[in-house]
């Protein structure tokens, strides 16, 4: 089993997909499949770190604008796996960890009722120009009818 990463030309988003391969006959079958990121990330990239036995991606930020005019930013790096259920998972390097500070705001069991087509739930006292967020979710009424949700920040 193997996990590739390719350019969907219609999409024009980065595709994943765990394939089997019989090395005998060279054919390639399609396990599971999806998209690499569900936001603004554009033209990915990843590598081993046979240091950690881990692969790491990152990628470009589109619609990330800042005063002095420049447009984009590079992700943070993620470090790529496939879950039990034979997902693509990809979670923060761990070193990221050290950047943290001792400010955390911890939030459990929020429920978020649909009104519409938007679904909002503000967490009072959370403050900060950097913030780092973890996000577990269950249920449908995070997801658009492409299965996708969102978080807005730094909004008001």
């Amino acid at each position: 089993t193997q996990v590739f990463k390719y350019a969907d030309t219609v999409l024009h988003r980065d595709v994943w997909a765990i394939d089997s391969s019989d090395a005998e006959s060279g054919v390639f079958t399609r396990q599971r499949h999806g998209l690499m990121d569900y936001g603004h990330c554009y033209a990915s990239q990843s590598f081993p770190a046979p240091v950690h036995d881990r692969q790491v991606s990152y990628c470009w930020l589109q619609h990330v604008v800042i005063p002095e005019g420049w447009a984009g930013a590079t992700s943070l790096p993620r470090v790529l796996s496939v879950g039990p259920s034979g997902v693509l998972r990809a979670n923060p390097i761990p070193e990221i960890a050290q950047l943290r500070q001792n400010d955390s705001w911890i939030f459990s069991n929020v429920v978020v009722s649909s009104t519409g087509t938007t679904a909002t739930q503000p967490l009072s006292g959370v403050v900060g120009d950097a913030l780092d967020f973890v996000i577990r979710y269950s249920g449908a009424a995070f997801q658009d009818e492409l299965g996708m949700f969102g978080v807005h920040v730094r909004s008001s």
